[in-house]
């Protein structure tokens, strides 16, 4: 029996398979039923009565007529039955053999109306139709039953041509219904010519001399004349070569299916042959293009490898599938999690990695690009085997082109950067800058501005920004995240705008492009985030603000994608503590596991290297407009990290917020004690460059709080620098505390820390070298600007011992800052004068303590007792206006400081 591609109507059968699910120009399809399908019902019982056809309505009515030379035309026997018996009499005949309660719709109903047809349209007088529509919840028919219902229903709808039971009459029946139809009922004729204009017409149900399928033929063709497209006409039709003739002189093209059911039964052959037909329409549904066909190759894994020729026939077929998985990638922006981690499981292999020695060179340099681009789309790492594998593919040249060449040396240059590897950094983008190529400009020219991020060098970052453009607009999503890395939210808002329109206004020329819908999405999704600085820009109701199901439904949707970090990442949190827990009670009583010896597989930084990988590939920073992005998730990822690696480190540097608790775990003084020092020394100079880069940005609240942290990363590290590198860094902390644009209470702080703990790092022999520059450390009075919040500004005095202040010399510098403290004393109040009475005290210096007694400040009777290592252990004084002026928080940091 040949199969249905074999059949020679298939040409037409495929035009109707391509129109119904829009794959080609002709786009939509519309079906007329008629009596023939109706016998698909199921019956409520065997004997009951099936379906008639216009052959059973002739029998019935030459039995009731009982005459002789009636007409054998079913139309004008009709005809002569309503005038000898009346149109009551006719219509009778119909509600008797059209026993439509006692039919069930069938399958074939089902599957018939589950596909997108246009419009349905019948001239059965049954609602087997109707009721199908009600029991099939993804397709919603609108019913025409009568004219009136045109105007008020819309497509697609199941429209009842000739009447419909129980009550919509009249009934269509005889020849002078047919003759008057056109007139009496226009609407309904203009309706069907209106469809086959816009659609491919399919008549199912009909025979090729059936009175309705030879009216309605006709009326379509009188009217749209050569304007009408053809109508195709399907079943077991087994027609003649004149009878087809025929047919195609009248515009209607045959679909037979009787070759495909020869030797079946004849009732048999029409339900199988309408099943083949509807099979074959939805087998023609198109994959949705955001669905991957993926054709997994674990099984192959399992192949006996031995030989060379074995070897080398399992990695071309790995090739192969590979190379087809990616050529069928849909163009996601970022590929949906679960088909990241599927994909990467699969491309996992043991056997790959023992066969590939004995491949040739060009199956090496295939393999290694297709593993480069499985890494790449998965964000896995690049491994120590791959990097040695590409390395040798690459210096051989042999087996890829120019671009893929390119695109392997780019995504090392990733693994560099993210290695913080910048020897072979500049290696790479030296060689790619070699290429005369304009795509790899913004990759390359991102790359460097990346770089500058993670170095710190916000200075390079603001001149490296502007090169980032190219013709892919999420190249405007990454230059808008490096502008928020620069402070710049106002400008970063802007450039997703543009991004947006500009995606906008690709998709309304290529709708169905994933490629531009998963980049719409992202970037819907980070103008959601930045609604507060785009409110004045957009207008409400925008797209990104009622966050559509197109994207979730495209696979494309970030939240999907973020809320799987989210679960991964409590997943992995669960996991810690249960891990902590060492027994774990058993079933049976008394019985328990010991856990300590448990072994958990896998990288514990899994997380973080992939949201990393995300946050870059994408463009997404930590926070834009004060709204968190990423950076929360940035967080969380760190504190599942274990092993504290170079990279690690910079990035929390990088990521963590100045006041987190977590600042704690990788910049506490044993986490710092275990830096190696180069890597302490390199951070701690970056640290500086982006202190003074933010220090004249302070306008920017965000700047504050960068800087925050930078002093604070600074201010730990500094303990473990050398001691005339930390001389220098006090000297350069007492310079940021005599700036003038240093007064936000939030920076007062940190910089006291990095005031002490550089100082710490100094030598106490060198102390007395730094003594002036702690007592001409401003006083809170001449912090202006400070907003009220001047008990947080850093007070050094107490941190030098006696002989430090002993050491100093007459000169001018000593005696004009006394001078300005003995006058503080005089003249000011509260904070400003306690501060300058703790500097004397400090200085231990009589004379100028008996200067501010006879300032009428009343007796002051002090006392110091050092201890052995020269800080002061007793303080006492008298009086009642020194006692007013020493606050409790000063005396406390004394107490400290023993």
């Amino acid at each position: 029996m040949p199969q249905v591609s074999e059949l020679a109507d298939f040409p037409a059968l495929r035009q109707v398979q391509q129109a119904i699910w829009g794959t080609k120009e002709i786009r939509g399809a519309a079906v007329m039923v008629g009596a023939g399908f109706s016998k698909f019902a199921q019956l409520a019982s065997q004997d009951g009565r099936s379906p008639p056809l216009w052959g059973d309505f002739a029998t019935e009515m030459r039995k009731r007529l009982d005459g002789d030379n009636l007409p054998n035309d079913p139309l004008g026997l009709a005809e002569q039955y309503g005038v000898a018996l009346g149109r009551h009499a006719l219509d009778a005949l119909i509600r008797e053999l059209v026993s439509d309660h006692q039919w069930t719709p069938g399958d074939l109903h089902s599957r018939l109306l589950g596909l997108p047809w246009a419009d349905v349209l019948t001239t059965n007088w049954d609602t087997l139709l109707e009721r199908t529509q009600l029991q099939e919840p993804d397709r919603s028919y609108e019913v025409v039953r009568v004219m009136s219902d045109i105007a008020r229903t819309r497509a697609p709808r199941i429209v009842k041509l000739h009447g419909s039971l129980p009550a919509h009459e009249p009934f269509i029946f005889t020849a002078e219904d047919f003759r008057t139809y056109p007139r009496r009922f226009a609407p309904f004729v203009n309706l069907a010519q209106q469809v086959l204009l816009e659609n491919e017409l399919c008549l199912i149900g009909f025979s090729g001399d059936d009175p309705n399928f030879l009216q309605w033929s006709g009326w379509v063709r009188d009217q749209l004349g050569a304007s009408a497209r053809k109508i195709r006409l399907v079943g077991v039709l087994n027609l003649s070569p004149s009878r087809r003739l025929v047919l195609e002189h009248h515009n209607i093209s045959a679909i037979d299916l009787a070759p495909l059911v020869e030797g079946l039964e004849p009732n048999e052959q029409h339900r199988r042959a309408m099943t083949i037909f509807i099979d074959s329409l939805w087998e023609a549904k198109p994959q949705p293009l955001h669905v991957w066909s993926r054709s997994r190759a674990r099984a192959a894994e399992r192949a006996k490898v031995e030989t060379a020729a074995e070897s080398e026939a399992f990695l071309l077929s790995l090739c192969q599938t590979w190379r087809s998985e990616r050529i069928s990638y849909p163009g996601w922006l970022v590929a949906p999690f679960h088909e990241r981690k599927m994909m990467w499981q699969d491309t996992i292999s043991t056997e790959m990695w023992r066969a590939l020695p004995q491949a040739t060179a060009e199956t090496r340099a295939k393999l290694a690009y297709e593993l480069i681009w499985r890494c790449e789309t998965s964000f896995a790492p690049i491994g120590v085997n791959l990097k040695a594998l590409v390395e040798d593919v690459l210096q051989h040249h042999r087996g890829l082109s120019v671009l893929e060449r390119v695109e392997i040396q780019l995504a090392l240059l990733r693994a560099a950067r993210r290695r913080r590897d910048w020897a072979e950094f500049d290696k790479l983008a030296h060689q790619l800058a070699q290429f005369d190529r304009s795509h790899i400009e913004p990759s390359l020219a991102y790359e460097r501005a990346l770089r500058c991020r993670d170095e710190l060098d916000f200075e390079g970052l603001e001149k490296a920004v502007s090169a980032v453009d190219g013709d892919d607009p999420v190249w405007m999503i990454r230059r808008s995240a490096l502008q928020c890395a620069l402070g710049n939210d106002d400008l970063a808002a802007e450039i997703l705008l543009r991004a947006w329109n500009e995606i906008k206004q690709r998709r309304a020329q290529d709708r169905e492009s994933i490629w531009l819908l998963s980049r719409e999405a992202w970037a819907a999704w980070l103008m959601s985030r930045a609604r507060f600085k785009l409110s004045k820009m957009i207008q409400k109701g925008d797209e990104f603000e009622r966050w559509p199901v197109k994207y979730k439904a495209a696979d494309c949707d970030p939240w999907d994608e973020t809320t799987h970090f989210d679960h991964e990442m409590s997943a992995e949190s669960d996991r810690r503590v249960k891990a902590s827990e060492r027994f774990e009670p058993r079933f049976d009583a008394g019985t328990y596991r010991d856990q300590s010896h448990s072994v958990r597989f896998g990288s514990d930084a899994s997380s973080f290297d992939e949201l990393r990988a995300l946050a870059d590939y994408v463009g997404l920073s930590g926070s834009i407009d004060h709204v968190d992005v990423l950076g929360t998730r940035f967080v969380r990822s760190l504190e599942l990290v274990q092993r504290a690696s170079g990279d690690v480190v910079w990035s929390a540097a990088i990521h963590l917020p100045g006041t987190d608790g977590l600042i704690d775990k990788y910049f506490s003084r044993n986490a710092v004690a275990r830096l190696p020092l180069e890597l302490v020394s390199t951070l701690a100079t970056r640290l500086q460059q982006a202190i003074d880069y933010g220090r004249k940005r302070f306008t920017n609240l965000r700047w504050v709080g960068q800087t925050v942290r930078h002093t604070e990363l600074l201010s730990r590290l500094v303990v473990r620098l050398p001691a005339e590198d930390a001389q220098r860094i006090f000297n350069w902390a007492v310079v940021l505390s005599e700036d003038s644009q240093w007064v936000h209470w939030w920076l007062f702080e940190p910089l006291e820390n990095l005031l002490c703990r550089s100082l710490e790092g100094v030598p106490p022999a060198k102390h007395k070298e730094l003594t002036l520059a702690a007592i001409r450390l401003k006083l809170p009075k001449e912090v202006s600007g400070s907003q009220g919040i001047e008990r947080y500004w850093p007070e050094l005095a107490f941190r030098f011992r006696s002989e430090d202040y002993a050491a100093r010399d007459e000169s001018h510098a000593w005696s004009h800052r006394i001078a300005a403290l003995i006058d503080a004393i005089r003249t000011e109040r509260n904070l400003s004068r306690s501060r300058a009475i703790w500097r004397l005290v400090a200085m231990h210096d009589a004379d100028a303590l008996k200067d501010a007694e006879k300032a009428n400040f009343g007796e002051a009777l002090w006392s110091r007792r050092d201890g052995p290592d020269g800080f002061p252990t007793t303080l006492s004084f008298t009086g009642t206006s020194f006692c007013g002026c020493l606050s409790r928080r000063w005396a406390s940091r004394i107490e400290r400081l023993r």
